[in-house]
């Protein structure tokens, strides 16, 4: 268990002091008898962290975090606050590292468990911006390769697992504004103005994240009609060239047919002529497509 002093900054102690923040793991907790006679009301956060959500209590607010990763999983933590301490029980060891920059870069005037709170909600989403500038990179690589290429490797299994991670992110953003809201009710009154201040700048940036993940999933819709269509157009190209090629042979065909009938008297089949004729008949068929369709711009 990692223990801070609640002051104007965050400083590590191992001593029991009345006002604190405290990092622990859920054996930490089940192992802390005291712990686990004031926390017991994460016990149902533990069995169950699978979405962001704020309950607010009697005397405390409750709540869980999952917070996707920028490859793969999720960061699973919950927490619980009031007016003297601010618990947050974490397996990944995240919450550890964010609870550390608050103690290093962050100096309150008016130090308090909400304050705390409000400014790991937003060391939370600092980063964010940066991944989603790094999936619209992505979306632009697909769309520049389709261009270029006009066939894209396994299309369907990225446009499908992107697609599910913008599904993550918009429902994490979404969670993430309404326990922001929750949090703004101030039901307790555990936040000064100062606190509800960063709340809304919070909720407001934490909408605009989730209309750029928006903005992406439109995005990457219009670059899959773009590659449709591509598709659409090198099909229609084939068909053109199978439709030239059965226009210009048709003819020949004709020829033949009508060459193979088997009746006595044809005159041509004796005239000493007949074959080469037929070859230049052919011949100058041929080339009179071929000029027709180039003239007409066809093909």
């Amino acid at each position: 268990m990692i223990m801070y002093a609640l002051g104007p900054v965050l400083e590590k102690t191992e001593k029991k002091v009345e006002r604190y923040v405290a990092v622990l793991n859920s054996d930490e907790l089940s192992d802390d008898v005291k712990n686990r006679e004031q926390l017991n009301e994460l016990d149902k956060y533990l069995q169950n962290l699978r979405y962001c959500k704020v309950e607010t209590g009697r005397e405390n607010i409750t709540g869980s975090f999952s917070v996707p990763c920028r490859v793969k999983g999720r960061e699973n933590f919950c927490f619980l606050v009031d007016q003297k301490k601010l618990v947050f029980v974490d397996d990944s060891g995240q919450v550890g590292k964010h609870i550390e920059q608050e103690a290093k870069h962050r100096r309150w005037e008016k130090p308090s468990t909400g304050q705390v709170l409000c400014d790991f909600l937003e060391i939370l989403i600092e980063d964010d911006a940066e991944n989603l500038m790094e999936m619209e990179a992505f979306v632009e690589q697909l769309a520049q390769t389709i261009l270029i290429q006009e066939k894209v490797e396994h299309f369907k299994e990225k446009i499908f697992t992107f697609s599910g991670r913008l599904t993550i992110w918009e429902h994490y953003y979404e969670q993430l504004m309404d326990m922001g809201e929750e949090l703004e009710a101030n039901t307790l009154h555990l936040f000064d103005d100062e606190c509800l201040r960063k709340l809304h700048i919070f909720i407001a940036r934490t909408e605009r994240l989730m209309h750029n993940v928006q903005m992406l999933r439109e995005y990457m819709f219009q670059v899959q009609n773009m590659y449709q269509a591509q598709i659409g157009i090198r099909q229609n190209k084939i068909m053109q060239t199978l439709t030239i090629v059965t226009t210009i042979f048709l003819p020949l065909s004709l020829l033949a047919g009508w060459y193979g009938m088997n009746f006595r008297f044809m005159p041509e089949l004796e005239w000493r002529y007949s074959y080469p004729l037929i070859i230049l008949l052919s011949v100058g068929i041929v080339v009179g497509c071929v000029w027709y369709f180039k003239r007409k711009k066809f093909w």
